[in-house]
């Protein structure tokens, strides 16, 4: 988390800590700051999300991965896949 914050700080020129209590000001009653600042990246990276940077970082090959590996657990208790 402490290594998303200080990405973000980088890339919008704040220090962590002005971002943590800006994050501060704005969270509801009922929220924690670390339930806050996880809600924060989140927001923050899913709003940055193209289908490019998707593509670029090798995004959508999630189901194929699972089967692979499901396959690959099959074969290594020694059924057949």
């Amino acid at each position: 988390m402490w290594d998303a914050l200080e990405d973000v700080g980088r890339r919008e020129k704040i220090t962590v800590s002005a971002l943590c209590t800006w994050i501060e000001r704005i969270k509801g009653e009922e929220s924690s700051l670390t339930s806050a600042i996880r809600v924060f990246l989140l927001e923050y990276a899913l709003a940055a999300a193209t289908d490019d940077g998707h593509s670029a970082a090798g995004h959508g090959r999630l189901a194929q991965e699972i089967k692979h590996h499901r396959r690959a657990s099959v074969k290594g208790a020694g059924g057949k896949a």
